[in-house]
């Protein structure tokens, strides 16, 4: 047999047979109650069952199947079992009474009890703390444990554990927003309640965490009202699946669940001191703080999870997701006084993480794994973001608004530039596959992206800067036909004359296609096919440049810029070199062909540029630009000479075709005297034919002439010589023009006509005895059509002869003869030289109907730039020039 001693001090007894007596404990202080421990021996195994009670105590303790020898201590709020061997069942009641009512209480029921376990509670200002200590093999045995104490705000442990690990630990701080659980290893099963307050499952007016585990899965589930920091806060909980160690945390911006010894089953926490607080459906992160007001709220809804957390980062904010693969709905708001940022949408599938910033400079700076993302996004001081409108949804891409502090609203800080101000940013992210970096910069107009795996092939950007931006911009582009994995990509800058792009490795996208506003100038680019590197640049006015440096030529290029109010200018082209210059320059001369300079790597280029007139000069006095090119020579030029005259070259080979528009602009010609001569041959002087007359021009224009020229070399086009010794502008000699050149053909039309000519000619044969022997006269005043007359270097017939009469009787018919002669007339307003004709003049002084030919012929003929120029009288034929006469051949345009 065997004997036991129960006491509150720490002597033993050993009986001689099994009986138990007790001793009386001490009667118990004010502040602390006397610990109380047992020391059993006994011969053979046994049972003991005893119990004591004196004033203000009452404790039971009951050994089942004891070993020889136990040991059994409770002191505090610490109760520890020691024995040779396991004991099959063990427990311990304490109950304290102070002022009639309950102090504290300390109950444990052990089954399969190690030959030691430790469980202890401590209660220190407002934290709890549960720790577990058990000697046998991993994952055995099984306890239950209480412990309430009145004086610490009612607080109350209750826990249930199963499969015991060496050691476990709960930590529960309501004022720090954080539950930590720690395991030697994992624990068969654990469910607790933690509570003060009187907070319970069943009516939760105070706070309390409850804990429990299954075999591998931990759960915790809580309803808590705490007050802390002035305010109730709010808490509820359901988790299961806990590791060994887990923390969940919020605070201060700061929010954090942490499986720290591997993942958990799930998650479903909240939190919240204020009403209306909301979260998204599923699985979710959602965290609002406001520290001015300090209303706080979270919630965290996730499987599998082994850390969550949002936190501030910087100028910005972390998101980070370790858990199983799904996806997650983002909900966040942090107002750090100033300082605001947030995300809302959905992220995913996880695991990954994501860090929003912005560095000093105003660059915006994502960091994070190639996550599928869809969310808005914003930082920076709360006052501009308090007056911005959300970023623009860009489905596939993202977009990213700035906006500044409204007058005298921010202070130094965060989020602001020198010279700039303080600003805040708001973006959109719809984005599969998000690359590792991403850098947009406003005021640079670039975006940048490292590491990219594009689940879908189009990728659109949207930029609106009004703060960071030297000068306000908008800008949209998009990229389609994407790689499946990209090194880095680069885009912009961004601005309505300016695109540049870069891929790596190399390779082909579909399309480019870029629009912006930059101070008031809208700009659209596009190309495609697009290769790995970009570089188009234009500038369009009375200066227009062009300057394309790609990686390979592309088979179509567009780019445009519009001036609101003035004009557009821009260019559409195909088969484009992957190098190429295009110098393009208004001209003020009469006829206002535009200079140009082209430099390309191929003679490919095809397509159109054209800049209105307006936004060249709005004073009118430059011409707009307009040119259409096929097969452009690699090296063509378009020169102005000081005679007024026009070189077109190109080389190695000719240019396909080139039509070039311009207008021609001739300034008013003062009335001026007009006389000419000639003696009719085989008349001795007797008979000389006189023209005579005045000219005077208002001033006139052309408003398009245009001049299109098929497999040309080169061309030069010559003013006509003005006539008479006139006093005139050297634009009047383009009334008459000359071509000359190696060409295959050249058209030339005109459109919009407002000649205003003010001409008197009288052409007589006089003799030198006697009346004229013929008189004829004609006057040229404004016309609006014009009837284009060509001419060729062969001497040819005027348009009549004159007829020799006396008494109304015809005695002979005189014809006349010019060079350059008329070799054929226009139809619709335009007329076609060939290149094998040689040298040619085109008239545009037939206003249709107003002049006899004859005259128009001989006009033309006196302003010929070409040598060898002259006119006589060919042939005087007996009788009347009214009898037939075999016509020469008049050919008209072919």
């Amino acid at each position: 047999m065997g004997g036991a001693q129960l006491r509150a001090a720490s002597a033993t007894t050993k009986p001689s047979k099994p009986a138990a007596t007790t001793s009386k404990p001490a009667e118990p202080d004010a502040t602390t109650s006397p610990a109380v421990e047992l020391n059993v021996t006994a011969s053979r195994p046994a049972r003991l069952d005893t119990v004591a009670v004196s004033p203000g105590r009452y404790t039971q303790a009951v050994l089942d199947r004891m070993p020889t020898r136990a040991h059994v201590r409770l002191s505090g709020g610490r109760m520890r079992f020691t024995a040779r061997a396991p004991i099959a069942r063990a427990e311990l009641h304490d109950h304290l009474y102070r002022d009639g009512r309950l102090a504290t209480a300390a109950s444990a029921e052990l089954r399969e009890v190690p030959r030691s376990f430790t469980a202890a509670h401590l209660s220190s200002g407002g934290r709890q703390t549960l720790t577990v200590e058990s000697s046998g093999p991993a994952r055995a045995g099984s306890a239950k444990v209480l412990h309430y104490d009145r004086a610490a705000s009612r607080t109350v442990l209750r826990a249930e554990l199963s499969g015991l690990p060496a050691r476990i630990r709960l930590d529960a701080d309501p004022a720090a927003h954080r539950v930590t659980q720690t395991a030697s290893s994992p624990i068969g099963r654990i469910a607790a309640v933690l509570q003060r307050g009187g907070g319970a499952i069943s009516s939760p007016a105070g706070g309390h965490v409850t804990l429990v585990r299954n075999g591998d899965a931990t759960g915790v589930s809580a309803l808590a009202r705490i007050r802390t920091d002035g305010r109730v806060l709010r808490a509820a909980a359901d988790v299961t699946g806990v590791p060994a160690r887990f923390e969940a945390a919020w605070k201060g911006g700061v929010y954090r669940f942490h499986g720290l010894s591997g993942p958990v089953g799930a998650a479903a926490l909240a939190v919240a001191n204020h009403d209306g607080a909301t979260s998204p459906y599923g699985p979710h992160l959602a965290a609002h703080y406001d520290r001015a007001g300090g209303d706080l709220d979270a919630s965290v809804l996730v499987k599998g999870l082994s850390r969550v957390e949002l936190s501030p980062s910087g100028q910005g904010f972390l998101a980070r997701f370790r858990a199983a693969r799904q996806r997650l709905a983002m909900d966040a708001d942090i107002v750090l006084g100033d300082v605001r940022f947030g995300v809302l949408g959905r992220v995913g599938p996880v695991p990954g993480d994501l860090t929003v910033a912005a560095t000093p400079e105003g660059r915006l700076t994502y960091s994070g794994s190639r996550l599928g993302v869809t969310a808005r996004a914003w930082l920076g001081r709360t006052a501009a973001l308090a007056r911005m409108r959300p970023a623009p949804a860009v489905e596939g891409g993202l977009s990213l608004v700035d906006g500044g502090c409204p007058a005298g609203g921010c202070g130094p800080g965060a989020f602001c530039t020198a010279g700039r101000g303080c600003y805040g940013l708001q973006g959109y992210l719809d984005v599969t596959g998000l690359p590792g970096e991403v850098t947009i910069d406003p005021a640079g107009g670039t975006f940048a992206f490292s590491g990219f795996a594009p689940r879908r092939r189009t990728l659109a950007l949207h930029l609106d800067s009004s703060v960071l931006a030297p000068v306000p911009i908008r800008a949209r582009a998009t990229l389609t036909r994407l790689p499946p994995r990209i090194t880095r990509l680069s885009l912009g800058p961004l601005d309505a004359g300016h695109v540049a792009y870069r891929v790596e490795p190399p390779a082909t996208l579909g399309a480019l296609d870029v629009r912006a506003e930059a101070g008031g100038l809208r700009g659209h680019v596009a190309l495609g096919p697009v290769p790995a590197a970009v570089d188009v640049r234009g500038t369009y006015g009375a200066r227009t440049r062009i300057r394309v440096r790609n990686s390979a030529p592309v088979d179509r290029l567009t780019a445009e810029v519009t001036l609101p109010g003035r004009g557009s200018g821009g260019l559409r082209l195909s088969d484009v070199p992957a190098v190429l210059g295009l110098d393009a320059d208004a001209s003020a001369a009469g006829l206002s062909v535009p200079a140009l300079t082209y430099r390309g790597g191929t003679s490919t280029l095809d397509g159109r540029l054209a800049v209105d007139g307006r936004l060249v000069d709005p004073s009118g006095r430059l011409g707009g630009v307009s040119l259409a090119v096929e097969d452009l020579a690699a090296d063509t030029t378009i020169r102005l000479n000081p005679d007024q005259s026009l070189d077109l070259v190109s080389k190695p080979g000719p240019t396909a075709r080139i039509a070039v528009g311009a207008g021609l602009r001739v300034g008013p010609v003062q009335r001026q005297p007009i006389a000419v001569s000639k003696e009719v041959p085989y008349t001795s002087g007797f008979l000389t034919y006189q023209v005579g007359g005045d000219f005077a021009l208002g001033a006139s224009a052309v408003r398009e002439v245009s001049l299109a020229v098929r497999r040309v070399s080169w061309l030069r086009v010559r003013p006509g010589r003005i006539p008479f010794g006139l006093k005139a502008p050297a634009a009047a000699g383009f009334l008459a023009p000359g071509f000359e050149g190696a060409y295959d053909r050249l058209r030339l039309a005109a459109k919009g006509v407002d000649l205003r000519p003010d001409v008197s000619l009288r052409v007589r044969l006089s003799r030198r005895i006697g009346p004229d022997a013929f008189t004829g006269s004609l006057r040229l005043t404004r016309a609006t059509s014009l009837a284009l007359r060509r001419y060729d270097q062969r001497m040819r017939r005027i348009g009549a002869r004159q007829e020799i009469a006396a008494a109304g009787i015809g005695l002979a018919c005189l014809t006349v003869d010019a060079k350059p002669g008329f070799a054929s007339g226009g139809r619709g307003g335009s007329i076609t030289l060939r290149g094998s004709d040689g040298p040619q003049m085109v008239s545009f002084l037939d206003p249709g109907g107003q002049a006899p030919d004859y005259a128009v012929d001989l006009l033309t003929h006196f302003m010929s730039p070409f040598p060898d120029a002259g006119w006589k009288v060919t042939a005087a034929t007996a009788g009347s020039c009214a009898r037939p006469a075999r016509p020469e051949p008049r050919a008209h345009d072919r």
